[in-house]
């Protein structure tokens, strides 16, 4: 009678050993490649929110100091209003913060806001507007560009000629509404104002430019246009915006815009997530050929009228953890060395440099 025989303890635990070693390679493999795939992801994310963030800041800056056929502007705003926001005649300005100028080291030791000095920016004549106040993170410049707004959707004609002491403003045809407390640019090639509408919201085919409106800010004072526009003369919605480094809802850096389209406030947008530093340069013509003869920080303008381009860099991170070990590096931005918070983040420099077309025609 034939003995039927099995395997024997140690051959059992050969066989069970050599299956660990396959699982485990098998599972390493499957972490790598999953590791891998989120890194290629977060990557992909970044650059499209780098060409986004990009390409959104530039398309304003681009169009700064647009005011229609004309420039040059009449402020019928309050004198409270804030040059640094309503100025059309500056249509651009920025804000240095102390110690990250070209040729500095920067250690960025919070991504708070809260609490940070508003002198600690500066353009050279004042500090950060206090609206900004706790919005913006130490280290980063902010940019604020000023225009009467194409994309927006008010650009109509009037219906019949309106004479310099004109308070109500008819508008052709079947424009949309213009709510109260927008910002509007009235144009043609002879000039423009700039004044708050104060018509109440149900009157769709009408402005006005009433002072001492409460429900507006910053509201208007009491002064006639500059000149009787004719049937033809167009009408944009005036849209300041503030660029900024700010933070998260999820504590998170990110690049912020707030417009001012309604004056008060503003309205703060998350553009996009992940940007962690902002550095700006200035260039500014110095002998009036419309060229940059010089980029210098905000707090070195000269004369921000004559600022006809802007150099731009973008510190950007990963969204996750993806990196294995702390990213220990630093970055140079425009000149200005950046070292980060030691995280496992991967980090990217954006650089582009923007021509403001309306200040080199």
């Amino acid at each position: 009678m034939s003995r039927q025989r099995g395997f024997s303890l140690v051959e059992l635990m050969v066989a069970l050993v050599l299956g660990l070693i396959v699982m485990g390679a098998a599972l390493r493999l499957f972490v790598g490649t999953r590791g891998s795939a989120n890194l290629e992801d977060q990557l992909s994310r970044q650059q499209e929110d780098a060409r986004y963030a990009v390409e959104a800041l530039a398309m304003d800056a681009r169009q700064a100091g647009f005011v229609g056929c004309r420039p040059g502007v009449k402020r019928l705003l309050n004198d409270t209003a804030d040059p640094l926001l309503y100025d059309i005649e500056r249509p651009i300005e920025g804000f240095e913060f102390t110690g990250t100028g070209p040729g500095a080291n920067y250690a960025v030791a919070t991504l708070d806001p809260a609490g940070v000095a508003l002198n600690k920016w500066s353009n050279g004549t004042a500090t950060l507007p206090a609206i900004l106040k706790d919005s913006v993170l130490p280290g980063t410049d902010v940019l604020i560009v000023k225009q009467a707004a194409l994309r927006q959707p008010v650009r109509t004609t009037l219906t019949e000629q309106q004479q310099p002491t004109t308070n109500a403003i008819e508008l052709d045809g079947d424009p949309p509404d213009v709510e109260e407390g927008t910002l509007v640019v009235l144009s043609d090639c002879s000039g423009a104002d700039l004044f708050q509408n104060t018509v109440d919201d149900d009157k769709a085919h009408e402005l006005a430019r009433s002072a001492a409106d409460p429900d507006v800010s910053p509201g208007n004072r009491d002064a006639k246009l500059s000149h009787p526009y004719p049937k033809g003369a167009e009408v944009y919605v005036f849209s300041p915006s503030v660029y900024y480094v700010g933070q998260g809802p999820r504590g998170e850096p990110g690049l912020y815009r707030r417009r001012f389209k309604k004056g008060g406030a503003g309205d703060a947008q998350e553009l996009v997530p992940g940007v962690e530093n902002m550095q700006l340069l200035f260039g500014e013509d110095t002998d009036v050929d419309r060229l940059a003869d010089t980029y210098v920080p905000a707090d070195q303008v000269g004369n921000w009228g004559r600022v006809v381009s802007i150099k731009l860099a973008l510190l950007m991170r990963t969204g996750e953890d993806t990196h294995p070990n702390a990213d220990t590096a630093t970055y140079t931005l425009l000149g200005t060395t950046i070292d980060p918070p030691d995280a496992r983040r991967v980090h990217r420099v954006v650089s582009w440099t923007i021509a403001l077309r309306n200040q080199t025609r």
